[in-house]
């Protein structure tokens, strides 16, 4: 089934006249990442789902489901997205049991613990980083901000941070000439 915006969602009718559809937008319209599981909870879980609007004003209720660890889904976060006719629930949290291969409930789970590693796990972006990384030898600016990219510093912070290096602190940048070609750069720090 897709909606008016062309985005496919899974829908089944009921036969309860309480819950006339069922409604489940598929994983590829939902929010991805740190920033997009950080809306799972919080005053912006109703926009939870991709390009929702339209989902969100037809549904009654919206429940949203979110790892609860960054490396599998085996434990999950479900919370309350919108709720029109009764009192939204506290987030819980479920693992999955490999053996019945269902979900069962982790009462002791730590929300306050889950929500500050979704915050704090990206490092204050700084040029201390870039010196960092530099430590271990000089190298290719392209490879310098792969390896920014992978500490969770976006490219253009990244090239951002190592310009201020190359002028406000000791890193260097080199350039290196090639036929037919833009100049290769390195990095590295100043000696």
């Amino acid at each position: 089934m897709m909606h008016r915006a062309g985005r496919p969602f899974l829908a089944w009718e009921t036969r309860s006249p309480e819950l006339k559809w069922l409604f489940l937008q598929t994983e590829n319209e939902t929010r991805r990442g740190r920033a997009g599981i950080m809306k799972a909870t919080g005053y912006d879980r109703g926009a939870f789902g991709r390009n929702s609007k339209v989902l969100k004003g037809w549904a009654r209720a919206q429940i949203n489901v979110a790892p609860a660890t960054p490396d599998n889904n085996a434990q999950i976060v479900i919370a309350s997205g919108k709720c029109n006719n009764f009192e939204e629930f506290a987030p819980i949290s479920a693992r999955l049991n490999p053996g019945t291969l269902l979900y069962e409930l982790v009462p002791d789970f730590d929300f306050e613990a889950w929500q500050e590693s979704l915050t704090g796990i990206m490092e204050k972006a700084t040029t201390g980083k870039v010196i960092e990384i530099l430590n271990a030898g000089g190298m290719e600016k392209n490879a310098a901000i792969v390896k920014l990219k992978i500490a969770g510093i976006g490219r253009d912070k990244a090239s951002e941070l190592i310009a201020k290096g190359v002028t406000e602190v000791d890193i260097e940048e080199i350039q290196h000439p090639r036929t037919g070609k833009k100049p290769a750069v390195s990095l590295s720090l100043k000696s």
